[in-house]
């Protein structure tokens, strides 16, 4: 798997801290796509990684003139880059455009056809002049202050953090109160072919396009640090303390109810079975589908939907409930999959101290004290 860029920020110093920003920031002013930066600057960052090391100067690597060296460096975007770009937004807009007229169709009103109803684009537009405002602001305000020193570079990281929170809280809230108000309705149908094929077209390019350049129909993943990720760093010895906290707190319980004290094998072994992925994995799924029919069944079964009349107001053909079963499914796994990859670190951290455990013949408690140690 390969690292994005970002997982190695902390690593520069002040001076190639600084100087990597601008040089990041400044891809804004010409509008080049996100992807083909990323694997520019992961080629800078190794760069200033190295002769950092070497205990060389920023100046070694971009000059005496870092205006100048930014220009360069981005001089190679060609016409052709910048149509790839474009059909990556496409892409991107396209997979937007046909989950939301799917759950639109979903949604849409007591007789009213789930294909061939319309569906308000104002939302798309909204969002698309709110992103273009707020990518002007970068670009206009915050790029030349830091350009300019008026701003250092954590501020400007926090800024775009801010940036980017708002776009999406002033997009939304654009989109609700526009769209509210006036309409601007699309086939559903038409919308859901276009963007279906272009979606489907897209994919099957990049996987040619993969095959030939790597060897397999996917590419290679590209590895970012997030929040989720600093938590997880430490999620090992938080999760053994607790572990070992809860088996104190169940003998203490057992004890004072006058009860057989659970031993250190049972304890580990009803752990195990907690922190079992594929049996987690396994379970999750179960429940979400179970739960999500079941939801359907009470909500739809309570409100009379579910006889013969109800789905008949409701739908306007068998393939419509056809479809909407199949949504209903593929929306309860698309949850699934969210929780698993939350319950997956958990598991990872299981699987690999208890491997050390029986390999050394270690308790937790050891394990935890040799880990602080270190």
């Amino acid at each position: 798997m390969d690292l994005s860029y970002h997982a190695y920020r902390d690593k520069l110093n002040d001076e190639y801290a600084e100087a990597f920003t601008i040089i990041e920031s400044y891809r804004y002013t010409k509008r080049i796509d996100a992807k083909l930066a990323e694997e520019w600057l992961m080629e800078l960052m190794d760069n200033m990684l190295t002769a950092q090391g070497a205990g060389k100067t920023v100046e070694s690597i971009v000059g005496n003139d870092i205006d100048r060296f930014c220009k360069e460096f981005y001089n190679r975007y060609s016409g052709k880059d910048i149509v790839v770009g474009i059909v990556r937004k496409i892409y991107g807009i396209s997979a937007i455009i046909f989950f939301y007229s799917l759950i639109d169709g979903l949604l849409a009103d007591e007789g009213e056809s789930f294909l061939f109803g319309g569906t308000n684009v104002m939302p798309y537009l909204c969002g698309l002049l709110v992103g273009f405002i707020m990518s002007e602001l970068i670009l206009v305000v915050f790029i030349p202050l830091l350009r300019k020193r008026k701003i250092s570079y954590k501020s400007y990281n926090k800024l775009e953090i801010w940036s980017t929170t708002g776009f999406f809280v002033l997009a939304g809230m654009f989109s609700l109160i526009v769209s509210d108000r006036i309409e601007l309705n699309v086939d559903r149908l038409v919308l859901i072919v276009l963007s279906g094929s272009y979606f489907i077209i897209y994919n099957i390019i990049q996987a040619v396009i993969n095959y030939r350049r790597y060897g397999t129909f996917r590419e290679p993943k590209i590895e970012h640090v997030t929040v989720r990720d600093n938590i997880n760093a430490n999620l090992e010895t938080e999760l053994v303390r607790t572990w070992i906290k809860q088996y104190k707190k169940k003998n203490m319980q057992l004890e004072k109810r006058g009860k057989e004290l659970l031993s250190y094998k049972e304890f580990l072994d009803s752990i195990s079975k907690r922190y079992d992925y594929r049996r987690q994995r396994n379970l999750t799924y179960l429940s979400t589908i179970c739960g999500g029919l079941a939801g359907f069944i009470i909500i739809f079964g309570t409100s009379g939907y579910l006889t013969k009349e109800g789905l008949g107001k409701m739908f306007d053909s068998g393939m419509d409930i056809f479809l909407f079963v199949i949504l209903l499914l593929a929306g309860c796994i698309v949850i699934a999959l969210l929780l698993t990859k939350m319950i997956k670190p958990g598991c990872e951290v299981y699987a690999n101290v208890s491997k050390i455990c029986d390999e050394k013949d270690l308790t937790l408690e050891e394990y935890l004290g040799n880990e602080q140690k270190e």
